[in-house]
């Protein structure tokens, strides 16, 4: 602090001028601009320092300017810090400074030109603080900087006078008291000196308040103003709420369409409507009613438990319909009290964009998955409600795993002459019981056979049909009489089957009772206009059992599935759906008995894509094994999805048709048909040919017969890797497993 301390500019130290020396006049003295510039600067850290704090030593000046500018008069110098940069990267080796410099030599060289320093520096000046005996390096050459402009310097003045609260405030005031003065110069000429005056009283620095006052008649406008908004605000949402409803009535249609079938016809599986347009309106001459139907992006997804390539089984992308319904039935219906057939005319029939794929995948034949997964979910829906509707809350149980089914006896039987045994089936399993006893009666009057058998079946699907046959041991096994029930409604109605009056159900779930044998055509098996009691022509006897059909937690996990190819799932999902329908004859009768009478115009097909390589490349699908290595690969789940739908969007080989149209379907004297007639004039006579017809008639027939080429292909290459599997396994060519030409085909 004693020291006597003078200021150097760029690097020079000042030399202190002796007392012989002659004044010399500051007007004859010679101004550097970069030391005006440095100057400048320090007379600016000088006033700001000093306006934050009171007191102000040499020494903290000295500390303040080398954190600002980042410079310390102790710093080291360049040969030092190459020095501790060499010990630092080097520290074994007394040659550091040589192997420093070979360094930087090598990395200049792969650095080439780009390492150079830039042709312009920004300006800078350099201050130093150093005392006056310290010995001094030569200076480096300074950078030529231009002196700032004054306006320059009065904008920092500004901004440090503004950078203080006080600074801040007297300047608004200052402006809003010169905004005062000049509006009140402008009023006239005349009150130009008592102007004058009031602006020189308005330089005092009297507080000025600048906020808005409101007056008496702004406050009144804002009541007017806010009276009717808040008397007109309900009905005003109220109609904004309208419009918006109106404008988005189709989506929220479709939604809540798509939500109802959801929710109470599928149980929750995934049926979508993007968008319904209805438009009914009213003619009274004569008196029918005109509807007018447009549904966008209809689909039904492939089901979410498989995960499928594909997201829809089926889709479309438009479905237009224009029907009229007369409106005359209704009159006969007031009067007579009589329903008479209800006539419906669709007179316009468009769809649009048309998606079906039939997909193999994990083993499961996409069709053959969907009826489990809806099987299945109204199984849960069933047990949920059972659960909570128990006096104690009880978890929903799982799904049934097990049936445990006794075959008491068989009576009614009315072909004489036969030892009859009873065959259990349920998905490809098939248990046979020994010969009945025949208790009372000789054979063929109607006696009783006893079998007192019991069998457990593994059944896990819900959408699984039970099948018991009653076979005749005499000669060759002739069908007596058999019974048909779906899995699923011993759980949610295990009354719908065909059984005599009354049906016991126990407290476990199990159901007891008589239940009626159709004949061989299965006439009257369906619960349709006969109800659950009656058979008809059909009638072949009674059989008594009790059926239970239970979650086992006991039971040990089920072996590994069968194999099977898609087209044996497909056959099988068939068979199962013809024994649900009954009797064919049956059905025609029942639908023929609906108060419906149809007929339609013109019916257009557009852009309908159907994918069917799936049926024939054996037991895994085309997708599943083009992406064989790749899925190997994938170790995550999000991955392989990923995976799955760039395939997906990449299959072109599927059949397309363009265009497709059928004629119109109506009676001679264009009246409406029965729904049986309807249904054989439009699909079995016009849409099964015509299809057919376009796919093998024309050039789509290549596509089909590619698809189903490219199936059976994929099959045989699977089927040879099997055989050279078993042959290297082997050692030898004898071992060769023998497959037939139609086991591969």
């Amino acid at each position: 602090h004693g020291k006597k301390r003078l200021f150097s500019f760029s690097g020079q130290a000042r030399q202190p001028r002796s007392a012989s020396a002659p004044a010399r006049s500051p007007r004859s003295r010679t101004v550097d601009p970069r030391e005006a510039s440095a100057v400048r600067l320090q007379a600016l850290a000088r006033g700001r320092q000093a306006r934050k704090r009171s007191a102000f030593s040499l020494a903290a000046t000295h500390d303040w300017f080398a954190g600002v500018f980042g410079f310390e008069s102790g710093a080291p110098s360049s040969q030092a810090l190459r020095e501790r940069n060499a010990q630092l990267l080097f520290p074994a080796e007394e040659a550091c400074l040589e192997r420093l410099a070979q360094l930087r030599s090598a990395l200049d060289a792969e650095c080439g030109e780009a390492w150079t320093a830039p042709d312009r520096r920004a300006p800078h000046v350099a201050i130093d603080i150093r005392p006056e005996s310290a010995s001094l390096l030569p200076p480096a050459p300074a950078p030529e900087v231009e002196p700032p402009k004054a306006s320059y310097l009065s904008r920092l003045k500004k901004k440090a006078y503004l950078e203080s609260r006080d600074g801040a405030v007297a300047l608004l005031q200052a402006r809003a008291r010169g905004r005062r003065a000049r509006k009140q110069k402008r009023r006239g000429a005349g009150e130009e000196a008592e102007e004058g005056v009031e602006a020189s009283t308005a330089c005092f620095p009297t507080p000025v308040d600048c906020r808005p006052r409101p007056t008496a008649r702004s406050l009144l406008l804002g009541c007017l103003l806010c009276v009717p908004l808040l008397l007109l605000s309900p009905l005003l949402l109220l109609c904004l709420a309208a419009c918006y409803a109106y404008l988005r009535l189709p989506y929220l249609l479709g939604w809540v369409t798509s939500k109802a079938i959801t929710r109470l016809g599928l149980f929750g599986y995934p049926l979508t409507f993007g968008a319904i347009h209805l438009s009914p309106w009213l003619e009274l001459r004569p008196a029918r009613l005109r509807l007018r139907l447009y549904v966008e992006d209809f689909s039904l997804s492939n089901p979410p438990s498989l995960d499928c390539p594909h997201r829809h089984f089926v889709s479309a992308g438009a479905l237009d319909f224009l029907l009229t319904i007369d409106l005359r039935w209704l009159r006969e219906l007031l009067r007579t009290g009589r329903l008479q057939p209800v006539p419906v005319h669709f007179e316009q029939t468009r769809v649009q964009r048309v998606k079906l794929f039939f997909e193999l995948y994990q083993g499961q034949l996409n069709i053959n998955a969907l009826t489990r997964e809806i099987a299945e979910r109204e199984v849960r829906a069933a047990l949920a409600s059972r659960a909570r509707s128990c006096c104690r809350r009880q978890p929903a149980p799982a799904l049934p795993n097990l049936l445990r089914l006794r075959i008491g006896a068989v009576r009614g039987l009315r072909r004489s002459g036969t030892k009859p045994f009873c065959v259990v089936r349920a998905r490809g399993v098939a248990l046979l019981t020994t010969i009945g006893t025949l208790v009372g009666g000789a054979e063929g009057s109607g006696g009783e056979w006893v079998f007192d058998a019991e069998m457990l079946l593994r059944v896990s699907d819900p959408s699984t049909v039970l099948h018991v046959c009653v076979y005749s041991s005499v000669g060759r096994d002739q069908l007596l009489g058999q019974w048909v029930l779906t899995l699923k409604y011993l759980v949610t109605q295990p009354d719908y089957c065909k059984h005599a009056p009354p049906l016991a159900r126990s407290r476990d779930g199990s159901v007891s009772g008589t239940f009626l044998l159709s004949d061989a055509k299965l006439r009257g098996s369906a619960v349709r206009a006969l109800g659950p009691s009656e058979l008809g022509k059909g009638f072949s006897g009674e059989v008594d059992m009790r059926l239970h059909w239970m979650h086992a937690g006991c039971l040990p996990p089920p072996p590994p599935p069968k194999r099977r190819t898609a087209l044996e799932q497909l056959k099988e999902n068939s068979g199962e759906t013809a024994l649900r329908l009954g009797s064919v004859a049956e059905l025609r009768e029942a639908l023929s008995s609906l108060p419906l009478r149809l007929s339609c115009g013109e019916v257009a097909f557009r852009d309908v894509s159907v994918g069917i390589k799936d049926l024939f490349t054996g037991y895994k699908g085309d997708i599943e094994m083009d992406l064989r290595d790749e899925l190997a690969n994938c170790r995550s789940t999000s991955s392989r999805d990923r995976l799955y739908e760039d395939r997906a969007e990449e299959v072109t080989d599927v059949v397309n048709m363009k265009d497709l149209f059928l004629h119109p379907v109506t009676a001679k004297d264009g009246s409406g048909l029965d729904l049986t007639a309807f249904l054989d004039g439009l699909l079995f006579d016009q849409l099964v040919p015509e299809a057919l017809k376009e796919v093998f008639g024309t050039g789509l027939g290549g596509q089909a017969i590619g698809q189903i080429l490219g199936g059976v292909a994929a099959r045989s290459a699977e089927w040879a890797r099997g055989v050279r599997r078993g042959f290297v396994s082997s050692g030898q060519g004898r071992n060769i497993p023998r497959v037939s030409p139609k086991a591969v085909l």
